[in-house]
């Protein structure tokens, strides 16, 4: 049985969102529509909808890279979601390896196939088209990260070269997913 507040709703449930405001990491609150909760916002919808994807993925080598990312995408988020003055009590943060590592999985599946000659039209298979969801909200994400390096409010430099690679793999994903490439 779950545990119930005060008022019956349950223990998750603080009641402090009600009058549209939303707290960030060690104490701020702003309101739900400032730029930072719409950015980590949209990377926790980009993140949703790769375990969506992971959950119907044929293969293995996809699942396993879909749960890193998503891994990395909680890094980012939290970092997103933490004022620049208290970024260095995070206890980790999405660095120059996890790049380096998504960098090498899009060499990895950019030899495996013989790219369209035109556009993908999205929808040959569900998994690939699960796959380019997840991408046009990574794009998305990616604006909204924009938004906040311009202002100031991203100082991990290892952030938008992760997100803007992200898209790219997850294209290929798909097309590999499809049965486009190579087995892996």
């Amino acid at each position: 049985m779950s545990k119930k507040t005060a008022g019956g709703l349950p223990a998750i449930s603080t009641k402090k969102g009600d009058g549209g405001m939303t707290g960030l990491c060690f104490g701020k609150r702003v309101p739900k529509d400032h730029y930072r909760p719409e950015a980590y916002g949209t990377l926790e919808e980009a993140g949703a909808w790769l375990g969506l994807a992971r959950a119907k993925a044929g293969k293995t080598f996809t699942r396993k890279l879909l749960f890193e990312i998503q891994c990395c995408l909680f890094l980012i988020g939290t970092e997103m979601a933490t004022e620049s003055v208290n970024v260095d009590r995070l206890k980790s943060s999405l660095g120059a390896d996890e790049l380096a590592h998504l960098e090498a999985e899009q060499i990895r599946l950019n030899g495996m196939f013989d790219f369209p000659a035109g556009f993908v039209v999205c929808g040959a298979s569900e998994i690939g088209a699960l796959l380019d969801m997840a991408r046009t909200v990574v794009r998305r994400a990616e604006r909204r990260a924009v938004t906040l390096a311009r202002r100031g409010h991203l100082n991990n430099l290892f952030i938008l070269p992760y997100i803007n690679r992200l898209s790219d793999v997850l294209w290929m994903l798909a097309r590999y997913e499809e049965g486009k490439g190579d087995m892996l």
